[in-house]
């Protein structure tokens, strides 16, 4: 059996983000009772992030802080309590479903999303936060204050809690023939550490996707939670406008190949200890 999970600051933004224990929490649930009235014993969540280095101290306080933001709710029976899902939790899960799940190279009519902003100095950890969902969301930086994104986003949902929809205009816009496809994407997003990021998921799963996991079941949710960081950072543009060899195909092949394989498995690991409440 493998050691602790790696979660250190050494590894790139979107795998140390994807190992936390509460996205490890949320993958779990995602697997077990996403869309499906049941919640899920404290032993649950706090055997399986065991498996992953984390102590039974700090799986509770990850609960706490779930519940304390809204992703997930208490319910107690006798002694034992369970968690399940709030529904700004199951759209969180829902959401991160259709990144993980497009393929990577989508239809597109060529209309993009132009968002322009104006915040104050004052304001600037604000500002920070926008820019940081922006990028989160496959916003690319055109110009100081403009940015630009490919189909049309639900901005209203991407900006949901930080109270900059007064701040912002947002405009579906077709480029002028004198702006080229191409041209516009290079100068909005930075290509190669796309691409890079793909490269090395790839070069993290080709291998024995054990080597460095405990078992089936912490490898299937670390696969499919690094898979989701990864695509939803990623604004998905059509290959035709992409450099030659784009990894992303690459990427997603071996993913759903591992994810097939590794499901059952997974499966019949966490049977041995998931327990369940309905919530009907």
């Amino acid at each position: 059996m493998a050691g602790p999970l790696d979660t250190s600051s050494s590894l790139e933004p979107e795998v140390a983000r994807a190992r936390r224990p509460k996205w490890m929490a949320l993958m779990l649930l995602g697997f077990l009772v996403h869309e499906r009235p049941l919640a899920l014993s404290t032993g649950t969540f706090i055997e399986l992030l065991s498996r992953l280095g984390t102590s039974a101290h700090a799986a509770r306080s990850t609960l706490t802080r779930m519940v304390d933001s809204g992703l997930l709710e208490r319910h107690r029976r006798g002694r034992e309590t369970y968690y399940a899902l709030t529904p700004h939790g199951s759209r969180t899960l829902r959401e991160g479903n259709a990144y993980a799940w497009h393929h990577a190279d989508p239809e597109w009519n060529g209309t993009w999303t132009v968002l322009a902003y104006s915040i104050p100095e004052e304001r600037r950890a604000l500002r920070l936060r926008l820019r940081s969902r922006l990028a989160w969301g496959g916003f690319g930086m055109l110009r100081s204050g403009v940015w630009i994104a490919p189909g049309c986003v639900d901005v209203t949902g991407l900006l949901d809690g930080l109270e900059v929809l007064d701040d912002v205009r947002v405009f579906s816009s077709t480029p002028a023939a004198v702006t080229e496809t191409t041209a516009l994407i290079e100068e909005a997003y930075d290509l190669d550490e796309i691409a890079d990021r793909y490269v090395r998921y790839i070069t993290r799963w080709s291998g024995d996707p054990l080597a460095a996991l405990p078992d089936e079941l912490c490898a299937f949710l670390v696969l499919r939670s690094e898979w989701q960081q990864l695509v939803q950072a990623d604004p998905r543009l059509p290959a035709e406008y992409l450099p030659a060899g784009w990894p992303a195909a690459a990427a997603e092949k071996l993913f759903r190949g591992l994810y097939q394989q590794l499901e059952g498995p997974a499966t019949r690991t966490v049977k041995d200890f998931a327990g369940f409440l309905s919530i009907e």
